[in-house]
């Protein structure tokens, strides 16, 4: 198992797999320019084998400007392009996870969005924080926010209540405006029918 997927229709619940694997199917053949794969380097978006980092080259030509490359090749020597991706096979090639306003508070939201090398500590003090700090880079894309109890889930009806106020108060607006704008123009009728 791993992150990288072959798009299959008889078969298209099937686990990912590593890339070992991927370039294991390719030497046999079953991975051709047209194969349609996601993995790492796509962002784990569907994409013909041809124009994805690292599988093109292991057909033998480059995914950026498709010119003919050696399947070991660091750099394409037509465009200057890296060939190489990554084979690791724990994380997907995802972005990082940040939070959202109303998820947390604020001050969580915005630590969230900080850059990992701001938030890494200098240098673990024992053995059992050096444990620990690798632990919490093994997954550089989640964001180290320090864990509060989430606030109770409040209930159907009253989330059902909450959001027809919203939508009573929005139409609120429009009618103050029409209001407003009929008055004028009996205003304006009035002033106009005394001066004629």
């Amino acid at each position: 198992m791993g992150p990288w997927s072959v798009r299959n229709e008889k078969n298209p619940f099937a686990p990912g797999m590593s890339f070992e694997k991927l370039r294991e199917m390719v030497s046999r053949g079953k991975i051709s320019r047209t194969t349609i794969v996601r993995g790492p380097s796509t962002r784990q978006f569907w994409s013909l084998a041809c124009n994805t980092p690292g599988v093109a080259t292991l057909l033998g030509e480059c995914h950026h400007c498709h010119a003919p490359v050696d399947p070991g090749a660091y750099l394409c020597a037509a465009c200057g392009v890296v060939l190489s991706c990554s084979t690791d096979r724990q994380h997907l090639g995802l972005g990082p996870v940040k939070l959202l306003p109303g998820e947390a508070p604020a001050h969580e939201v915005a630590s969230s969005t900080m850059s990992r090398a701001a938030e890494r500590p200098a240098a673990p003090a024992s053995a059992a924080a050096g444990a620990a700090h690798h632990v919490s880079t093994m997954q550089p894309h989640v964001a180290a926010a320090p864990i509060t109890p989430a606030a109770p889930e409040p209930p159907t009806s009253l989330r059902r209540d909450r959001r027809a106020r919203a939508k009573g108060q929005g139409a609120v607006i429009p009618v103050l405006a029409f209001i407003a704008l009929a008055g004028l123009i009996v205003l304006v009728a009035l002033v106009t029918g005394r001066a004629g």
